[in-house]
């Protein structure tokens, strides 16, 4: 079955809904299966594919950044010298950012 046929399916009998521009699944559960019938090799790169697009467009969006990092993150495939390096940074960013988050202010 391909995906098309699926993502069909899961809409007719709502499983999934749109919301805007995004679908959203009707239950965590229901995600979770379809997350798991994807081939872990397919999920990987999936996951790294996404984390790119992100990084490019994360520019002064620390959510953006954040979410980029969590999902190159997810690969675990071989990667180039340069990607090593782009990722060491921008999950050094990423950690930064998270630092900065999550720090309180002293109260008075």
């Amino acid at each position: 079955m391909n995906l098309f046929l699926v993502q069909i399916t899961l809409h007719n009998h709502s499983f999934i809904r749109l919301l805007g521009p995004l679908y959203q699944y009707a239950h965590d559960i229901i995600h979770e299966c379809i997350y798991e019938l994807v081939p872990l090799s397919e999920r990987e790169l999936l996951h790294k594919t996404l984390g790119d697009a992100l990084l490019r467009s994360a520019v002064n969006n620390p959510t953006i950044q954040l979410l980029s990092v969590d999902q190159v993150n997810k690969y675990s495939g071989n990667l180039s010298q340069d990607e090593k390096t782009s990722y060491a940074q921008a999950n050094a960013t990423a950690a930064n950012l998270a630092i900065a988050i999550s720090m309180f202010e002293e109260g008075e």
